[in-house]
């Protein structure tokens, strides 16, 4: 065998420098090629070779494809929760509404700035039934363009279903729009009526007169997001809610929208810097954002750990290539090759072995991400807060994975490369 490799090298112009120690990359394919998957290798070195490929491969394929699907996830829930609720609050009383002003003109000129209004309300239908829920005042405007983004996002969906009403936004006084699935757990429906009471009275003597608000329902708002279509209900802000001005609850202020809402941190900072209570978007999701972030990296460290079972196979094959190799090796040192230059010959052998894996699992890895951010599948249920497995496959999730990829294939190639070069002399290896 070694002496058809010596007129293979002699042949093909391929030489071993006994001075510098450098082994051509021919060499090294010509190893790789009779050494492990020739009929003369052997049954066993050729099927564990096989397995580790196959191996590498689906441990690559399968984190590549969870970490763009995790990604897709993650910029979907964001996109939605943007495009709903507000990207910054400002908790101001009336009279500070001109601090705020020279805030947004010095510093935030290019945000879109509006009043708002909300409190905690207690909701009693007709028939006698009670909820919770959270009233919130908006701009007829402001009301009509919610509606525009949450219409939308629906229509991102394959099945797409119209807004249930079809009313076109203009909220009159004491009318609302309510959330669907809140709409839903009181059995209510566009055209009914309700009563809104502070919570606060709740703490009211017996003989004391309840203050309500009787509103009538003109919409039914469904945006898909629980918080939302589970307690909030919106009303004109210009008309408002005269009875609950005085509610304890009763909280005031601006909202802003911006065109980069992942720079939110340097708009805070306009507003902390003056006093005033803020909530982002960021903050106010803060347990969702963690939630999901602990996910992903669980989920990446246990498929990580998935991937090092087929560094074993690369162990095992270089072992057993060593021992059935043995005397090829001691000869191969007896001509000058050192110890060194064989550890770097059996150490490529093993980055070429688990490059193919690498290869083939990364390729397709990415091409079904692609596929299913192309061709979206509805499989998931309504408590998510989409139907769809969306994907979103990033250069940096693609260039991690190669590293990660790299490092562990160099532990696995390197251990039993460096067993090959513990004999005493080459002659003990050829006796």
């Amino acid at each position: 065998m070694f002496f058809f490799l010596l007129d293979y090298v002699a042949r093909t112009g391929v030489v071993i420098s006994l001075k510098t120690g450098h082994i051509e990359s021919v060499l090294a394919l010509h190893f790789f090629n009779h050494y492990l998957f020739s009929f003369r290798a052997g049954s066993v070195i050729r099927t564990i070779a096989w397995i580790c490929i196959l191996g590498v491969g689906i441990g690559i394929f399968s984190l590549v494809v969870v970490l763009s699907v995790m990604n897709g996830f993650n910029g979907t829930i964001r996109q939605r929760l943007l495009a709903v609720k507000p990207h910054m609050q400002v908790f101001h009383l009336p009279a500070e509404k001109q601090a705020v002003n020279e805030i947004v003109s010095k510093k935030l000129k290019s945000s879109h700035a509006y009043d708002f209004e909300q409190q905690d309300v207690i909701i009693r239908t007709l028939d006698g039934y009670f909820s919770g829920g959270i009233a919130k005042g908006l701009a007829t405007d402001e009301i009509n363009s919610l509606l525009v983004r949450v219409d939308q996002l629906l229509q991102q969906k394959r099945h797409y279903t119209p807004p249930i009403s079809e009313t076109s936004g203009k909220v009159g006084v004491r009318e609302i729009y309510m959330g669907v699935e809140l709409a839903q757990s009181l059995h209510l429906f566009e055209g009914d009526q309700v009563l809104l009471i502070p919570p606060e009275s709740l703490l009211m003597p017996p003989d004391m007169s309840v203050p309500y608000e009787r509103v009538t329902i003109v919409g039914l708002l469904r945006s898909d997001m629980p918080d939302v279509d589970g307690k909030m209900l919106f009303y004109n802000i210009e008309g408002g809610l005269p009875r609950l001005s005085r509610s304890a609850s009763r909280e005031v202020g601006t909202e802003f929208r911006f065109e980069d809402p992942y720079q939110i941190e340097e708009y805070e900072q306009s507003f902390k810097e003056s006093g005033f209570r803020i909530e982002s978007w960021k903050s106010v999701d803060q347990a969702l954002f963690f939630a999901l972030y602990l996910e992903k990296m669980v989920m990446t460290i246990f498929l990580a750990l998935a991937c090092l079972i087929p560094s074993f196979c690369i162990v095992t094959v270089i072992v057993l290539l060593i021992t059935q190799k043995k005397k090829d090796i001691g000869l191969m040192m007896a001509l000058g090759l050192s110890e060194t230059e064989t550890r770097k010959l059996f150490t490529r052998l093993s980055f070429m072995l688990s490059s193919l894996g690498i290869g083939w699992g990364l390729f397709l890895g990415m091409i079904v991400s692609l596929l299913i951010d192309k061709f979206p599948v509805e499989v998931l249920p309504d408590i998510y807060y989409d139907a769809t497995i969306p994907s979103k496959l990033e250069p940096s999730l693609v260039m991690w994975v190669l590293v990660a990829a790299i490092v562990i294939t160099w532990m696995a190639s390197f251990i039993p490369a460096r067993a090959s070069t513990r004999w005493q002399s080459p002659a003990e290896a050829l006796r």
